[in-house]
């Protein structure tokens, strides 16, 4: 998404040499603060409601569980409680994302952990060094 009015006052500084025809660049950045932390709060706090399967048992769930709460009388216990409650039926009824995919095998970690601990005090480890950078190169390919 492209602002025209992100940047004003934009110059170019020609004192500064930088010993290359690179120039430091001044501007001004108008930013609201305020406004872009709350679309960053909204975004990342509340699941879409299409995430949440069977709305309904999943707030019916929720006010059950909340019942027992009422015996606490400790601030911090009715904290720890309450988080723990909406972890448990959040996990039960929302979809979790995917895992990533893991990029390399286990082969390939494996050899790079080696590669780690390897240590370099003569040239036969160095020639060892070299060949093992060459098989996780062909690994990783």
């Amino acid at each position: 998404m492209t602002r025209r009015q992100l940047f004003s006052d934009v110059s170019v500084i020609a004192r500064v040499k930088t010993g290359s025809d690179h120039r430091m660049v001044r501007g001004t950045l108008n930013l609201n603060v305020k406004l872009e932390r709350s679309r960053l709060i909204k975004s990342t706090l509340r699941p879409l409601r299409a995430l949440i399967q069977n709305p309904e048992t999943f707030q019916l769930e929720l006010r059950n569980r909340f019942q027992c709460l009422e015996d606490c009388n400790a601030v911090d216990d009715m904290n720890d409680k309450l988080v723990e409650t909406v972890h448990a039926v959040g996990a039960k009824f929302c979809k979790t994302r995917r895992r990533r995919i893991q990029k390399l095998s286990d082969h390939t970690l494996n050899l790079m952990a080696v590669r780690r601990v390897m240590k370099l005090h003569s040239s036969t480890d160095l020639t060892a060094y070299r060949q093992l950078n060459r098989q996780i190169s062909k690994c990783m390919r």
